[in-house]
């Protein structure tokens, strides 16, 4: 029941982010990172509970989400929006009842894939992605392929939440590997798919959620994702047992010496005999190290690695790989060597635009 609300929560924030843009507070934190003189604040005491960006959503977003008035003409569109997408998620029940389930006649299934292509209009992609989960391989990249199909921004977010928080990896791969055809071509990634994977980064996700959130920004080349990814390389928890009163504590760790002395010796009697029964007795020379709390650092390889190739496909050629999980020496490289670089780049593409001059000029001339 609660991985079902989870997931429904999570198909919500699809539903945001294709309603509007400006649904882009975790992207607004990688950007903001990656400019000169401009700090996120990520904790503190009016931080969100579960971890958050620290950056405060636009009042209109906030309405979006949490329409609490409404008569609000400002929610009439997205009263509406949502209004559609229940529509056509109860059409699209209907299509899976007669078709897929526990069908297995190809022809059957095929039609119903058919049946399913003919919803083009947005409302109807986070339907899709909640409806058909779990319905056969050949409906779920049925699925990707008509959001790859769309060639809009928001077929290219459907896909890129489901490379991210889909159910299984096989799913994810597939979704990812439809996202980067998208962009094969050039061209710059939207605002809505940033936002997604964005999001996806954020510590209140789990692992596997943030690895295939990191693994889609290294594919993307989403620089700006750079400083989330040195941060979610490394995650730290911590856990205090007490050890006072009737808390325990967490574990006791002995380090010493035993020795094995006659404590006492019981008297055995018989005819014409008399004995005695020793008892042994261990001393304990050491010490005893109480553990009162822990804090444990775990170390993603997975996200390093996508860390290492998105840097090293944004930097000069030279490998990042040494840095190795050491937060505080990519930190210093991403301001001392990545950013100027990078605006090194972007200036001398800036420069030879203007000198190239706009196609309209040169078919002119």
């Amino acid at each position: 029941m609660a991985t079902r609300l989870v997931r429904t929560r999570l198909v919500g924030l699809l539903a945001a982010a294709l309603t509007s843009s400006a649904l882009t507070s975790s992207a607004l934190t990688s950007t903001a990172l990656a400019q000169p003189g401009m700090t996120v604040d990520r904790g503190g005491p009016d931080a969100p509970q579960g971890g958050g960006s620290g950056v405060q959503l636009p009042e209109e977003t906030l309405r979006r989400l949490v329409p609490t008035d409404p008569s609000d003409p400002s929610m009439k569109p997205v009263l509406e929006w949502n209004k559609r997408r229940v529509a056509v998620a109860r059409q699209l029940k209907v299509i899976r009842l007669k078709h897929f389930r526990s069908i297995r006649n190809t022809e059957i299934r095929q039609a119903g894939i058919m049946k399913m292509r003919a919803f083009t209009d947005a409302p109807s992609f986070p339907a899709m992605l909640e409806v058909f989960e779990g319905e056969g391989r050949d409906v779920e990249l049925a699925v990707l392929d008509h959001f790859m199909d769309q060639k809009s921004e928001q077929g290219d977010a459907s896909l890129a939440w489901a490379a991210v928080f889909g159910r299984d990896a096989d799913f994810r791969t597939a979704a990812v590997d439809r996202l980067q055809r998208r962009y094969r071509g050039g061209g710059e990634v939207s605002r809505r798919v940033k936002s997604i994977i964005a999001e996806g980064l954020e510590p209140r996700h789990n692992l596997g959620v943030i690895e295939a959130a990191a693994q889609a920004a290294s594919i993307l080349r989403l620089y700006e994702a750079i400083p989330m990814l040195i941060q979610a390389q490394a995650a730290a928890s911590g856990s205090g047992g007490g050890g006072d009163g009737n808390r325990p504590a967490l574990a006791y760790i002995y380090i010493g010496t035993q020795r094995s002395f006659i404590a006492d010796l019981i008297p055995v009697v018989g005819d014409n005999a008399v004995g005695f029964d020793p008892v042994t007795g261990v001393i304990t020379e050491g010490t005893v190290l109480r553990v009162t709390d822990a804090f444990v650092t775990i170390i993603s390889t997975a996200i390093n690695s996508s860390l290492v190739a998105l840097a090293n496909s944004g930097w000069n050629g030279a490998s990042t790989a040494s840095l190795g999980y050491d937060r505080a020496a990519w930190r210093k490289w991403y301001q001392h060597d990545f950013l100027p670089y990078r605006w090194e780049v972007e200036e001398k593409a800036r420069q030879a635009a203007e000198f190239i001059g706009p196609p309209s000029e040169l078919a002119g001339a």
